[in-house]
């Protein structure tokens, strides 16, 4: 039960790194970060998982995974947003450039 705890514990100080990084906007560490907490949990075994749920829930690890989830969508439906501006924008400026270039091909044409 000892490793176990040295697990749960390291899955948690990895969880406050994601946090950390997202707070701070370094999106590249989170990546690394949440494939060492995918390892911690792939690393245990079918017997001591029921164990590892048992720790997770008493240290309220749910809380923490929680804030992650939370600020990892709130950060995509920005990017989604900004995507969508990116979008509209390009249109605009297409349709624009479009309607310019008819105007002007009005006085290149022979009467």
């Amino acid at each position: 039960m000892d490793k176990l705890e040295e697990k749960i514990n390291l899955y948690k100080d990895i969880s406050l790194k994601i946090i950390n990084f997202i707070e701070k906007m370094e999106y590249k560490n989170i990546s690394f970060q949440l494939d060492e907490r995918q390892n911690i949990i792939n690393s245990i075994s079918e017997v001591d998982k029921s164990e590892f749920i048992q720790l997770y829930d008493s240290m309220e690890l749910f809380e923490i995974d929680a804030k992650i989830r939370d600020a990892l969508q709130e950060q995509l439906s920005e990017v989604k947003k900004e995507l969508h501006e990116y979008k509209l924008t390009k249109q605009v400026n297409t349709m624009y450039y479009s309607s310019n270039r008819e105007k002007v091909n009005i006085f290149n044409k022979k009467v």
